[in-house]
């Protein structure tokens, strides 16, 4: 006998198109509301990436130009004054 809970969702066809593989189980029923999102419906939210691409698009050409070319090298020196790296 299973004693794993097993947890679907889908719509009332999409469940009852299984029903064979639940025949004689209990189960639980929880009706959502309309608008409840499916799991696959959520609205995908944005990647790191795609945030920090964003900000990184409002920052005006010549405000990167002033930052020093070896910034990426370097940068633990410009925060904390470590020395530079060779």
């Amino acid at each position: 006998m299973t004693t794993e809970v097993i947890e679907i969702e889908g719509t009332w066809e999409e469940i009852t198109a299984r029903a064979e593989q639940f025949a004689g189980r209990r189960l639980r029923v929880t009706v959502l509301p309309e608008e409840f999102p499916a799991a696959s419906e959520k609205p995908a939210s944005p990647s790191l990436e795609e945030e920090i691409a964003a900000i990184v698009a409002t920052v005006p050409e010549d405000e990167w130009a002033k930052l020093p070319a070896d910034l990426g090298d370097n940068l633990d020196h410009y925060i904390y004054g470590t020395p530079k790296s060779e």
